[in-house]
Formats: structure tokens, sequence, C-alpha cells
């Protein structure tokens, strides 16, 4: 799927969203990890997770949000 620069998911450039998504490929996704990539709060961290899991992006694997 092709992004472009003015894309957006959960109110966050796609094109990052888009790294965080390369750079967990082979971990679980933290809550941390978001914030660093994303640069932003705990609070929009856990509302880009949250999309993400909605999306069918990341799943919970055994208590942990891992790539689907």
């Amino acid at each position: 799927m092709r992004i472009t620069a003015d894309q957006t998911i959960a109110d966050y450039p796609a094109v990052r969203v888009r790294q965080l998504m390369r750079e967990t490929a082979r971990a679980s996704v933290t809550l941390r990890h978001v914030r660093q990539v994303l640069r932003c709060s705990d609070s929009g961290a856990a509302s880009v997770l949250n999309r993400l899991e909605k999306d069918g992006l990341i799943e919970s694997v055994s208590g942990r949000l891992e790539p689907s």
C-alpha cells in the first residue's frame, strides 16, 4: 500500500507510523517505542496502539502487542 506525505494514522504522519511498524516487525510493539518514534505522550502512544489494533495492524499475542 502506498502512502502519501499528507496521510495520517491516529493523527500522526503515516510515514512515521510506517517507520514504527518497520522497526517493530520482529518484536513486540511497546508504548515506550511508540513514544520514541512518534515523539508523543503516553496518551498519544496509547491512542496509536488502540488504532493500530482496531485496524488489524497489530494484535495481542500472549499479552504482548505484535505486528499482525
